[in-house]
Formats: structure tokens, sequence, C-alpha cells
């Protein structure tokens, strides 16, 4: 194997791994939003309910 196919194959295994990380990052940063709005909206429900 020549050493520019060599150079191609971890440039494309590189992209894959950085595109798989950011991927992961951004289902866990959704989880992470998702749970603070209910929580927040949960607060919101109970100062309606009984004041501030």
């Amino acid at each position: 194997m020549s050493d520019l196919s060599t150079i191609g194959f971890a440039t494309i295994a590189t992209a894959l791994g950085l595109a798989a990380g950011l991927c992961l990052w951004s289902l866990q940063r959704i989880r992470f939003m998702e749970r603070h709005r209910i929580v927040r909206l949960r607060q919101v429900r109970k100062e309606l309910q009984h004041g501030p």
C-alpha cells in the first residue's frame, strides 16, 4: 500500500471518528436540554398554582 492511500484511510477514519463524537455530544446536549425544560415547566406550573 502506498503512503498516499494510507494517509487517505487515516483521514477518512479521523473524519468518521469526529462525526461520531459530534453526534454523541449532540445527543447528550439535546437530552440535557429536554430534562432542563421539563424541570423548568414543573417549576412554572408550581409557581402558577401557589404563587411565586
